[in-house]
This record gives structure tokens, sequence and C-alpha cells, in this order.
């Protein structure tokens, strides 16, 4: 940061254009930006000119970005294998048939925005109706605390279509090309505790 030589806080500047270099250093674990209707980390640097004999100072805002740090070196769990089962039946006794199954696994839990998220999803239907469709959607879900309350918004923010299954058939379906991580902020987005990110894999059939 610009210092002046005297010390005092202040500089004059003599007339015509004066160029004053100057640098921050951000400090470790600050929180991503993020920016929604509900909630928003933002930063910005200002800088002020104090003119003899003006009343008012004359002042400048610029806005700016922070890409938060979320080392995956440093995440134990970010290169586990990842599985998870789900059964649901159509209706209730007495017209209650087999039910639809959808069986996920994901090679790792940890991934970087630009990457594509590989994953293997074995889908059964069991049940007495045709599947017409299934697709699986990266969701972003960010909680927001204040006053010892909680506000939940979900955001989608990739999605890829699955295949169709007739009454008693099963697939396997391997995606290793479609799903990819747009640009967003890191989960739980560190030194931030009234903002929480964390992302999704979903897939449903209907």
């Amino acid at each position: 940061m610009f210092c002046p030589a005297n010390g005092s806080g202040t500089v004059s500047t003599p007339p015509g254009t004066s160029v004053y270099p100057f640098y921050f250093t951000l400090p470790l674990n600050i929180p991503s930006s993020y920016n929604s209707r509900v909630g928003k980390v933002m930063y910005s640097m200002s800088a002020r000119l104090k003119k003899a004999w003006y009343k008012f100072d004359v002042k400048s805002v610029v806005p700016y970005t922070v890409n938060g740090i979320l080392d995956l070196n440093r995440e134990v769990a970010a290169s586990d294998r990842i599985v998870a089962q789900k059964e649901k039946y159509i209706c209730c006794w007495p017209c209650k048939s087999g039910p639809i199954g959808i069986h996920l696994a994901i090679h790792r839990t940890g991934f970087v925005p630009g990457e594509i998220i590989p994953f293997t999803a074995e889908l059964n239907n069991l049940s007495t109706r045709r599947i017409t469709a299934s697709k699986a959607r990266l969701i972003q879900t960010v909680s927001y605390h204040a006053n010892e309350k909680t506000k939940i918004e979900t955001h989608e923010l990739a999605r890829v279509n699955g295949p169709t299954l007739d009454r008693g058939e099963s697939t396997t379906w391997r995606e290793l090309e479609a799903l990819r991580i747009p640009p967003c902020p890191p989960s739980r987005l560190a030194g931030c505790h009234i903002i929480n990110v964390e992302y999704d894999i979903k897939v449903t059939s209907t």
C-alpha cells in the first residue's frame, strides 16, 4: 500500500496527472465473492481525494472479485468414491407394483470448475409403468443463516438427459463427457458463517 514519506497518512498532489502505485495483500481464508438476491459476499476498493478549498471529497469505488481457494489435496474425502441408492414405489396397496430403483456411483467427490463429473447409474424399472425420462443434474444448494432463521435456495448448474425404460427393463447409464462444472464458488465459503454452499448430483426418473 502506498505510504507518503512524511508518515502523516496524507500527501499533497501537484497540478496535473499523478500516479501512485500501491497494492493490498488479501488475508488468508477469506470467502469467495458470491452474489444472489438473498445474500452477497462482495469486495471493493475505494480511493478518496481531498481538494483544497472544496467542501466535498472526490471518491472512486471499484469492485473486484475474489476466488477463494479450496485445496482438494487437503480435503480427506475428496478422492473417496461415493455410492447412493434409492427405491420408489409408484402406488400403495392393493395396486402396489415393483419399485423403480436408482443406484448412483461417482468415482470421487472433489472437483473444480471446468471439470467433467463422470458417473454410473443403474436404473431398474420393476413397476407397471414406462419411464419416459431420466436426468442427472448438478445442484447448488445455498443456505442463508440470520437471526436464528435459515433460508435455502437451490440452483441447477448442469443437466444431462438419460435413457427411457419400459416395464421390467433395467439398464446401466454411464456418462463420461456431459456433466461439466461451470464457474462457481467453492463449497462452504470458507470464512463466511452466514452463507453455506454445497453441491450434489441428483439422478431422477419419471
